[in-house]
């Protein structure tokens, strides 16, 4: 058992992050099939979470789009009080996100942290195009767009520079989506120093991942 990571007194003990990815993963299993069974969703656990403390029972902090195609709640088929989830457009880490996912990490004590990306991504398609002049998105001096696009550009500017006529453009647009969720972990670890070294004494697991909107599946990136 995963022991609270800032060893104060509260003695919170969690399952281990592996078997924690390996529930997350049966609740999406269960999703793709049909075979959703909604955990904690009732009314019993509704009112459990106005006397509880969130940190005894949410077990996984996910960083994930804002996309209204990608609930989380819904594709691990998991309920109240068990994900803390940070939605921002394009999954990005802005110091905000960052700030949000370390409360989840080290006051909510979750022992697992996932980077979701997802297929078809808005905002990963904007860049895409805008860098390769298809559209102006970035530029739009009326809107705050490219606060958002300016975390995305560095990883997809580097794809394209390898494969500057990709065949089929969804199809790359997906790759950026995964490389950016790979990069945006590796960001974290460099970032923040305390889940770095939560990390590293094996209390949390943190995992790039990508869900494919076309089938419903999760796929682990690491």
């Amino acid at each position: 058992m995963v022991k609270d990571m800032n060893h104060d007194k509260s003695h919170i003990t969690k399952p281990e992050p592996d078997e924690i990815l390996d529930k997350l993963l049966g609740g999406n299993l269960r999703f793709v099939e049909g075979k959703s069974i909604r955990p904690h969703s009732d009314i019993s656990r509704r009112e459990l979470s106005a006397k509880s403390s969130q940190s005894d029972y949410a077990i996984a902090t996910i960083l994930s789009c804002s996309d209204s195609r990608v609930p989380p709640e819904l594709i691990f088929d998991c309920g109240i009080m068990d994900l803390f989830v940070v939605r921002l457009a394009g999954n990005v880490l802005c110091n905000c996100a960052l700030a949000s996912v370390e409360y989840g990490i080290l006051h909510v004590h979750t022992p697992v942290l996932m980077v979701l990306a997802h297929s078809q991504c808005g905002a990963i398609t904007a860049v895409v195009n805008s860098l390769q002049e298809m559209d102006n998105a970035q530029n739009d001096e009326n809107t705050h767009l490219y606060e958002l696009f300016k975390h995305i550009t560095p990883v997809v500017q580097s794809i394209i520079q390898k494969e500057k006529h990709p065949a089929d453009i969804q199809q790359f647009i997906n790759l950026c989506a995964c490389e950016h969720a790979k990069n945006i972990a590796q960001k974290i670890r460099e970032i923040s120093k305390p889940i770095a070294e939560a990390e590293q004494r094996g209390e949390i697991k943190i995992v790039p991942a990508f869900y494919e909107l076309e089938t419903g599946r999760v796929f682990c990136l690491d």
